[in-house]
């Protein structure tokens, strides 16, 4: 009897651990398939992370949508997929959104808003490097 409830806990531990398994899901393979052009592989790898609220992959996953690859492009669901990750401290979505707002791609055209992303990702609190944002579209500088 023993045996059999070992059994049944080691079976029931490996069902829930399969069924963990989306949120669990590896940007790292995500970024090997990304770079092998392999971008449907890419999306079903990110769209699991990112749903399970990974900002690295919901950042990834809006790149898919901004290009194009893998899915039709389509820049303001791009936009949701940053503003997720932006909102959680990613340097790069800040960056991005920061980028689409003074486009106007995706959102409406917004230099408040745009700056603010930018200087975002510039903030010591957000996880990534610095940006060179001011060379963008003439912020801080004079156009030429």
């Amino acid at each position: 009897m023993r045996h059999f409830t070992m059994r049944v806990g080691r079976l029931g531990l490996g069902v829930l651990l399969l069924a963990a398994m989306p949120a669990f899901a590896d940007t790292a393979a995500g970024l090997t398939a990304f770079k092998n052009k392999d971008y449907d592989r890419a999306f079903r790898e990110w769209k699991a992370g990112a749903e399970a609220g990974q900002p690295e992959a919901q950042f990834d996953l809006g790149v898919l949508y901004a290009k194009g690859l893998g899915v039709q492009r389509d820049l303001t669901v791009a936009a949701n997929w940053y503003r997720k990750s932006a909102d959680q401290g990613n340097a790069e979505a800040e960056f991005a959104l920061g980028q689409m707002y003074s486009r106007g791609w995706g959102v409406p055209r917004d230099v408040t808003d745009a700056i603010r992303w930018f200087e975002m990702a510039d903030s010591v609190d957000s996880n990534g490097p610095p940006t060179d944002w001011m060379t963008i579209e003439g912020f801080g500088m004079p156009q030429d």
